[in-house]
């Protein structure tokens, strides 16, 4: 079975089984939530549309309340978590602090070292986020204006 089915607890069904119409209905709610999300994130989120966007965005605030105290090693801690080359990851780090979203700066004296800070916007789209989540994993409509978004 997936791992992404095994995530919701489905079991596999053979195609010669009729799924029950309760099954079906489930499905499709989970569905319709999936897609409504999905299309808030590519809105609301700044991921450019990709994979790589959203992993990054969602794993920075990981790492920073994973109780690391030294920011200066965060980058390379990144690079190896993501599955994604170093260069992609770059390319959407510069993004985020081109418009804002993060700060990269250099740390200390030693300039090879570089220390990242996310912004208080950052934190607050990511509670908007999870709020949004919340009413979409409960309901899948009225999903618009969450704390004007």
């Amino acid at each position: 079975m997936p791992a992404a089915l095994q995530d919701f607890g489905a079991e596999p069904v053979e195609i010669s089984q009729v799924p029950e119409p309760a099954a079906v209905a489930a499905l499709m709610a989970l569905a319709r939530r999936s897609v409504a999300m999905r299309h808030w994130e590519r809105e609301h989120l700044p991921i450019h549309v990709s994979q790589l966007g959203f992993e990054l965005f969602m794993t920075l605030p990981q790492l920073f309340t994973a109780g690391i105290r030294d920011r200066t090693g965060l980058l390379k801690q990144l690079y190896l978590m993501l599955p994604y080359s170093e260069k992609g990851v770059r390319l959407h780090l510069r993004r985020l602090e081109m418009t804002g979203w993060i700060t990269v700066s250099k740390a200390g004296s030693d300039t090879r070292s570089t220390q990242v800070e996310l912004s208080e916007a950052y934190w607050r789209l990511l509670g908007v986020y999870a709020a949004h989540r919340q009413l979409v994993d409960g309901s899948v409509e009225g999903v618009d204006g969450v704390d004007g978004y």
